[in-house]
């Protein structure tokens, strides 16, 4: 089966940034038939954020395409969901876990660089030119 998740960012104060926490997926189990969407996430201290995703995904029937609704204003500073929409295959509900858990540990991709330069480079020119007064003759008294 082919399962479509979308990533989710926690920002860390401590330099780090945005780093992907969690993953945001359909529901390909058995588990909670009437959820359209589940989630995974990296454990760590905070369980309440995760009860609350967890009834937001409930109250809201979230899907995928309508998951921006998944974070809200209380937690909008901290958290996100990534807009792209990214693929996983396997055959069982396990398997989808675990390859999910091994996509939020993957290191941050590395956007490729493109052979050809991005946009010319031109010669610089000045946009203004400098005006020197004259001396003027002194006056005599």
């Amino acid at each position: 089966m082919i399962v479509k998740y979308r990533l989710i960012e926690k920002y860390f104060d401590d330099r780090a940034g945005w780093i992907t926490w969690g993953a945001l997926y359909d529901n390909c189990s058995e588990i909670f038939p009437e959820t359209k969407v589940l989630f995974t996430a990296i454990p760590d201290d905070d369980r309440h954020i995760r009860r609350y995703l967890g009834a937001r995904i409930n109250e809201l029937n979230l899907g995928l395409e309508d998951g921006d609704w998944l974070i809200g204003e209380e937690y909008a500073s901290r958290f996100r969901l990534r807009p792209e929409l990214f693929t996983v295959e396997g055959e069982t509900h396990k398997e989808i876990r675990q390859q999910l858990w091994e996509r939020i540990f993957a290191p941050p991709e590395v956007e490729p660089i493109s052979e050809t330069p991005a946009e010319e480079q031109y010669a610089a020119h000045p946009v203004y030119h400098t005006v020197r007064e004259a001396e003027e003759p002194e006056e005599s008294q």
